[in-house]
């Protein structure tokens, strides 16, 4: 696993996933690399304006 922190930020929300809907799916879009753009799946609440680092987010973001 690649251990460099990168930024990151929130650019679309894109549904609830989960068993309960505890998951948010969103689409994220590295700073330094602009045409980079996966989605990740979120616990917890998420929103488009929120930007914070991408890597230690401590149990956040899941694969």
């Amino acid at each position: 696993m690649d251990s460099q922190m990168k930024n990151a930020v929130v650019v679309k929300v894109m549904c609830r996933t989960g068993l309960r809907g505890q998951m948010t799916q969103v689409g994220v879009k590295f700073l330094d690399d602009q045409n980079c753009l996966i989605s990740r799946n979120v616990r917890g609440l998420s929103e488009k304006v929120i930007s914070s680092p991408f890597l230690s987010l401590k149990g956040k973001l899941k694969d």
